[in-house]
């Protein structure tokens, strides 16, 4: 490995790990993309994330510093995600099916390309994610930011069930183990909640609710992420994951009684979008509040105000 190619996966990792975890990248300098010449095409991909991941983190600084320049940043980057993917053939974005790969090298090429799959859709949902729940500042009070904030809730709850698709593979013939390890973790919680907020949200629109026919595919992979965790809590005594697995079970029965008729409104408050090392539940008389990493948000019934300085106060709209 060269030293350029050393030195950008540093930068790499660096990015998302600072990203996923609410810190400031250690380097700003996206040299890495004056130099492309050769490189294969998820290569050239790969690039891309890099540089973009570093405008998602701060894309986040504007939000929790009140900048009202987020959701125009959200827009572009989005559209550079949307003009990356497209630069692959549509066929290299398929599932790839274990059961074809013949050899170790088949092997290894399906699971690479599903490796950078998974990392183009967290990289959406990653992106996407604090506009599911509104909070301090994340929806502007106004057509164009209703809009916005309608069109990054379907993009995370598309991103989430992509990512599901491909996180939890069960053993099989070319397979020893489930594909669930520690690494994939964060990406099943965070999808697996992006699509029960979206559910949750969209009930309130009663029988136009044109996302309840994807409901019980969402629900079957929302029920193979809290097994696939509860699985790993017990293999390797993860806190984060028996304690996601409470709370994505609580959150379940919430968005079940949504959908028997009980009406909900969700909000963040300022300070519950910040990394928290476990998932925590807390029951109040009013609803319950909870808290995920990167994402925090209450649940209460429709007759209670989100406190003021909480966003919109609105609930979610489709």
């Amino acid at each position: 490995m060269c030293p350029a190619t050393l030195w950008f996966r540093l930068v790499f990792m660096d990015r998302y790990l600072s990203l996923v975890l609410c810190l400031p990248m250690a380097v700003g300098d996206d040299s890495f993309m004056q130099d492309l010449v050769g490189l294969e095409p998820q290569e050239e991909l790969e690039r891309i994330q890099g540089r973009l991941t570093g405008r998602i983190i701060s894309r986040n600084e504007m939000m929790r510093h009140g900048s009202r320049d987020h959701c125009e940043e959200t827009r572009d980057i989005d559209y550079m995600l949307k003009q990356a993917a497209r630069s692959l053939p549509a066929d290299w974005w398929a599932l790839p099916r274990w059961q074809d790969a013949r050899t170790s090298a088949q092997l290894k090429d399906a699971t690479v390309r599903i490796a950078r799959q998974m990392h183009h859709y967290d990289l959406v949902l990653l992106l996407h994610i604090p506009y599911v729940v509104p909070g301090s500042g994340s929806c502007p009070a106004d057509d164009e930011g209703a809009r916005g904030c309608a069109s990054s809730k379907l993009a995370a709850t598309i991103a989430g069930r992509e990512l599901l698709a491909r996180a939890i593979v069960p053993a099989g013939p070319n397979r020893a183990s489930s594909s669930t390890t520690r690494a994939n973790v964060l990406k099943i919680l965070l999808s697996a909640l992006a699509l029960l907020l979206a559910h949750l949200d969209s009930h309130r629109l009663g029988r136009e609710n044109t996302l309840d026919h994807q409901r019980p595919g969402d629900l079957s992979l929302v029920g193979r992420a809290i097994g696939s965790l509860e699985s790993v809590a017990r293999k390797h005594g993860d806190t984060l994951c028996s304690s996601a697995t409470r709370a994505l079970v609580r959150l379940s029965a919430i968005e079940a009684t949504a959908a028997e008729g009980a009406a909900y409104r969700t909000w963040s408050e300022p300070g519950s979008s910040m990394a928290h090392t476990e998932c925590t539940v807390r029951e109040e008389d009013d609803g319950v509040e909870m808290l995920f990493p990167t994402e925090g948000c209450r649940v209460g019934n429709e007759r209670q105000a989100p406190p003021s300085g909480s966003g919109t106060g609105r609930p979610i709209g489709w």
